[in-house]
């Protein structure tokens, strides 16, 4: 049915075309007429027109319902890595143990494809995300300070989310990376862990095995020196291990059962890591059906 607005432009159509009267000129009637039936075609078709547009749906409300459906997120999916894939990542943003509080947010970007059996998992530049889980400083009787994180996701540019637990195999500040691969483990190391005994083994951290009945004790099988080599690239070797380029760390990480994150030791009385440090993540077991969420609490 056409609407009043189509109706009163066509009569305002009509209207511009007068009806001869009787005492005109027959010949001048006979024009007027022959425009007024003109007139009424052209009308007829406009509101035809009108009435065959209104009934199609708009093409802009099409493209609204299929805008709303791709932004939808997908669904989370766990990694199918197994434990002990490493992968090179940066530090997005520093650690800081004079800051930095339980729950705080740890972000890394992959610098590199993860690949499993040959299909991508994720690609390089991914943001990896994960949490701190405990900050310990000096003082209190005791010296040193150290840092328990652990990762537990990447996340895709789309907003989907692929879980793992990963921790810090190794680090090394990026003025620490040999340029060669041909730099053997021992030359890759050089500077990373000049005295052993600068670093103080009595600091006490949050255990990493949740299956513990202590949570807190000193880690132990951290590598007194770092081990390892680099790509061309600058990448970590998946058996590199430790702290390149800062003496004053231990990097624990295990992969047994129940283990995950990483407590990362330090002899001096806070712990930084700037922005840009490479590291080496590592695949860990996933947690047990009874492991707290979020690693084990200290005991106070």
């Amino acid at each position: 049915m056409a609407s009043l607005l189509q109706i009163d432009f066509i009569a305002g159509l009509v209207s511009q075309y007068p009806v001869p009267q009787l005492w005109q000129h027959p010949r001048k009637g006979g024009r007027a007429m022959m425009k007024l039936a003109a007139g009424l075609v052209f009308a007829g078709a406009l509101l035809g027109f009108a009435a065959n547009a209104s009934a199609q749906t708009p093409p802009e409300i099409q493209k609204d319902e299929k805008v709303v459906a791709s932004t939808e997120t997908p669904a989370p999916v766990i990694a199918p890595l197994g434990v002990g894939t490493t992968f090179n990542a940066t530090l997005d943003e520093a650690l800081d143990t004079r800051h930095a509080k339980a729950g705080d947010a740890v972000v890394a970007e992959a610098a590199e494809n993860v690949l499993y059996q040959r299909s991508m998992i994720f690609p390089k530049g991914t943001k990896v995300v994960g949490h701190v889980v405990k900050v310990t400083t000096s003082g209190k009787g005791r010296a040193g300070s150290a840092i328990f994180v652990q990762f537990d996701k990447a996340v895709m540019k789309d907003g989907q989310e692929i879980l793992l637990n990963a921790g810090i195999q190794a680090l090394a500040i990026t003025a620490s990376m040999p340029p060669e691969s041909a730099k053997s483990s021992a030359e890759a190391q050089a500077g990373a862990v000049e005295n052993d005994s600068d670093v103080n083994s009595d600091t006490e951290v949050v255990s990493t095995n949740y299956q513990d009945s202590q949570t807190l004790r000193k880690p132990l099988g951290a590598p007194a020196a770092a081990q390892g080599k680099f790509s061309t690239d600058g990448l970590f070797s998946s058996d590199s291990r430790g702290a390149f380029g800062r003496p004053d760390l231990k990097v624990y990480t295990p992969t047994s059962e129940g283990s995950h994150g990483t407590v990362i030791l330090s002899s001096k009385k806070s712990l930084h890591l700037d922005t840009g440090t490479h590291l080496l993540l590592v695949v860990q077991p996933p947690p047990n059906a009874d492991s707290p969420e979020g690693g084990a609490e200290p005991q106070q």
